[in-house]
């Protein structure tokens, strides 16, 4: 019903609760790790049942305007969220994160949505009145000096109202015009405002015509969340609306540094992504192989070593994953001990198996090993986008719609060819004349 959202595991409560086990709040606090999200706010979930579920929440109140309704419905979307991304036998603690103060609230030029923090907030509050969410507020202590956002989470009692009236309901879209170029402060992460220059109108207009020919076909898939759909839904196509395929640029601090695109449609699963469709065709994604650590090569203009040329990430002994967590511990890593216990805790492992991945990583790539440890991940994530902008672009120029995922690109599977062809010419112009190595079609339908 919903598109997933980009869940990760949140030490900061993971810890924090375990301080409350051992207190009068034990039964409050979630016996396993904390995992999190942050509300998409530019959807929301409408139908008979949530309009009677709002009566009921805002029985005190005689007029509601718009931006009330929007920002209910817009809670009852991200639960649906929480509640989709816990499937499976083992299950996890999923909450969403949210400010309950307007503190640093982004300014109407750059939200798609019409309310504020403090009615999203107000509905959170009236439900978990009703039992169907609970929240622990944000806090701010010895520990936790920055602070903590307030955790939402839905209730069993959530769970069967969602199941109960599921079939009945339908995800809206917020349609508000706004500012798809963000700049945001990199210690902060607020959103800055910026004095308008030639480079990033010209920059807008690419962003906003390349969104158009993509929010002008149909674009479906197959939700993978039977465990909340009966079984006679679970293969129901879904559209995509035009808020989730509409693409954001995100620089940090200034315009050269980072710029990634980012829709709420890159969040769909990867078994999700294989079932969507354009306009009733069958589309292919394309990816580029081991990207960041074959652009430091090139960058500094060498050949990836021959063993490692079609995957960087190919090194006896470990699994890929293991090392690709490596690599952005050590390409974004102040130090190598900060790498080894970043990556500890993100595999689960001890810190001497975590050290032997850092080291068989970097002794193999010790060719480039002077990129190692200097925060290079904003200069690759803007050249990277650099490349996302002109394959986007060339497609605008061939009316060929495509949805970027970062390091990938999905388009119709008869236009596969010519997508190899366009992100190869993308990358050798970025990257010194140099080739990437792009992966074949594997999620033909």
């Amino acid at each position: 019903m919903t598109i997933r959202p980009n869940i990760e595991l949140n030490y900061k409560y993971t810890e924090f609760f375990k301080t409350l086990r051992d207190g009068p709040n034990y039964a409050f606090s979630p016996t396993s790790a904390v995992h999190s999200f942050y509300p998409d706010y530019t959807s929301g979930l409408w139908g008979r049942a949530a309009e009677d579920l709002f009566s009921v929440a805002y029985q005190d109140r005689k007029r509601m305007n718009k931006q009330t309704k929007e920002a209910f419905s817009a809670v009852l979307y991200t639960l649906t969220q929480a509640s989709e991304a816990n499937e499976g036998d083992e299950k996890q603690f999923i909450g969403f994160l949210h400010s309950f103060n307007r503190k640093g609230e982004a300014s109407k030029r750059f939200r798609a949505w019409s309310y504020n923090r403090d009615q999203f907030a107000d509905a959170i509050k009236r439900l978990n009145k009703l039992g169907l969410v609970n929240y622990h507020l944000g806090t701010k202590g010895e520990h936790h000096f920055l602070g903590l956002s307030t955790l939402c989470w839905p209730t069993e009692l959530w769970n069967e109202w969602l199941r109960t009236h599921c079939t009945s309901l339908n995800v809206v879209s917020f349609e508000h015009d706004h500012d798809p170029l963000w700049l945001k402060c990199d210690e902060s992460k607020r959103l800055l405002e910026y004095d308008e220059s030639i480079h990033t109108t010209q920059t807008r207009n690419r962003l906003d015509h390349t969104n158009q020919l993509r929010r002008e076909q149909c674009w479906t898939f197959v939700s993978s969340c039977s465990h909340i759909l009966p079984k006679e839904n679970t293969h129901i196509e879904n559209k995509l609306n035009e808020q989730s395929l509409t693409c954001r640029r995100i620089f940090k601090n200034k315009f050269r540094s980072e710029g990634r695109f980012y829709c709420t449609a890159q969040n769909l699963r990867k078994q999700e992504r294989a079932t969507l469709k354009v306009n009733g065709q069958p589309t292919v994604e394309l990816d580029f192989k081991s990207l960041h650590p074959r652009m430091m090569y090139h960058r500094a203009n060498l050949e990836v070593p021959k063993h490692l040329s079609e995957d960087c990430y190919s090194i006896p002994g470990f699994s890929r994953d293991e090392l690709k967590l490596a690599f952005m511990r050590v390409a974004n890593g102040k130090n190598k001990r900060t790498a080894i216990v970043g990556t500890a805790r993100e595999l689960k492992c001890t810190i001497d198996h975590a050290s032997k991945v850092i080291d068989s990583f970097l002794h193999a790539h010790s060719g480039i090993a002077n990129q190692f440890f200097k925060d290079n991940w904003k200069s690759l994530q803007f050249s990277d986008s650099k490349i996302a902008d002109q394959v986007l672009y060339t497609g605008l120029t061939q009316g060929i719609p495509i949805m970027p995922v970062h390091d990938s690109f999905i388009v119709e599977q008869r236009h596969a060819e010519w997508l190899h062809a366009v992100m190869s010419e993308a990358y050798s112009a970025e990257m010194n004349g140099f080739n990437a190595v792009i992966t074949c079609p594997t999620n033909t339908q």
